[in-house]
């Protein structure tokens, strides 16, 4: 809705009397270094994994499909003995028989196998995204934002000899993602799983004892502080109110319907030991722009948004973080470049099924980038009734990138 110059400087006022209070708020996480992985995220060739799971372990993951058993992995002419293997998911959970989505573990039996300097990977089937694309589009948005992000390629897969199609390779959450933004590496890292908002049991994927959760029960009690001055001051003592607003604002700009933001689901919390604050992180960015009409004020489910929104310092944080990611980083023709690139990548793969399965993919590509385009005319009228871009701003410089250690 239009804002008249008096909002406006009451929510200037209001920013500012936020940065005074937040102690100036810390900035955004660190540009990623290159780090382990480096040279499989690449914009190279479509890779090629071959699975092969023995009689005992096609048996274990019939029964127990999400307990990791041994596999043998064969990617890009490398072969990787005693992997774990087990299947994810959720809407997109499918049997080991079918057309499964898997998480590798190359750690799991043998301590300190790496897949090119990785402990774990995802291999996603992708049955929400039909083009296989929109992970790999809004990581790279993402990261382009200076958020914490799991990196995303492509890859061809076959299981126990059975040609599976094309596949989404996503990074795993381990210690060494974390060391690309994070100095310290130590602290607690927590999995949303299915629709779990923060004041629920997150399951803690890494981290040290004790096991009581209290970063996240502080979190919860600072979004429930009734008075909106003080519940400011609690958040950004438990909270990186720099990293939030830019998470926010880009969950809202992809339409990341899916994510914390608008369905308390798809995402990661870090408990960063350096700041003693919390981190959101993306996850599970397989339906952005599929519905391209979300307000730039749309009902929030997750706790902490709506409490960090209602707040006057928040809301304005919120509001310059979408006019400046809008004119840095949400350019409709890069983009849709990107996705012509990333699709000619695996349309091979189609091709070889016969024209009519190339020209379906086509199709789905051309709706994507429909989709891209009414996205950003959309956010053009909707910020046009608006002072969020005005003045022009700039990207704030990134601090320099962490300096990771080779991998042992």
């Amino acid at each position: 809705m239009p804002t008249t110059p008096s909002t406006a400087k009451n929510r200037a006022r209001g920013f500012v009397l936020g940065l005074a209070l937040c102690g100036a708020c810390l900035p955004a996480v660190a540009a990623p270094a290159a780090g382990p992985g480096a040279d499989f995220f690449t914009n190279g060739p479509l890779h090629r994994f071959e699975i092969q799971l023995d009689g005992e372990s096609l048996e274990g993951l019939r029964a127990t499909p999400r307990k990791y058993r041994p596999a043998t992995v064969r990617a890009d002419g490398q072969t990787y003995t005693n992997v774990g293997v087990h299947l994810k998911g959720v809407a997109t959970f499918r049997p080991v028989d079918g057309q499964p989505s898997l998480t590798l573990n190359f750690d799991k039996f043998v301590p300190g196998q790496r897949f090119h300097g990785l402990r774990k990977i995802h291999l996603n089937n992708s049955l929400e995204d039909p083009t296989f694309l929109c992970e790999a589009i809004s990581a790279e948005l993402f990261a382009q934002a200076g958020l914490p992000v799991a990196r995303v390629g492509h890859a061809r897969m076959s299981l126990n000899g059975r040609d599976l199609g094309p596949y989404v390779v996503i990074e795993g959450f381990t210690p060494e993602f974390l060391g690309r933004y994070f100095q310290n590496t130590g602290g607690n890292l927590y999995d949303s799983g299915f629709r779990r908002d923060v004041t629920e049991p997150l399951e803690k994927l890494l981290g040290k004892k004790p096991e009581d959760r209290a970063d996240l029960k502080e979190l919860v009690a600072a979004a429930g502080t009734p008075d909106l001055e003080q519940r400011w001051r609690q958040l950004a003592r438990r909270l990186d109110t720099n990293n939030f607003a830019r998470y926010l604002a880009m969950q809202v700009l992809t339409a990341n319907w899916d994510g914390y933001a608008m369905f308390k689901n798809n995402y990661r919390i870090y408990h960063d030991p350096a700041s003693d604050r919390l981190i959101f992180i993306p996850h599970g960015m397989d339906q952005v722009f599929a519905r391209p009409r979300i307000e730039l004020l749309p009902p929030w489910e997750g706790l902490v948004a709506r409490a960090f929104t209602a707040t006057r310092p928040g809301r304005a944080l919120y509001e310059q973080e979408v006019g400046l990611l809008f004119t840095n980083v949400y350019h409709t023709p890069t983009l849709l470049r990107r996705v012509d690139e990333l699709a000619a990548r695996i349309r091979p793969v189609f091709v070889e099924r016969g024209e009519p399965a190339a020209a379906a993919q086509d199709q789905r590509v051309a709706e994507l980038r429909r989709r891209i385009v009414w996205r950003g005319e959309f956010l053009a009228q909707q910020l046009a009734a608006t002072n969020w871009t005005n003045p022009p701003r700039e990207m704030p410089p990134r601090r320099r990138p962490v300096q990771v250690p080779p991998p042992r």
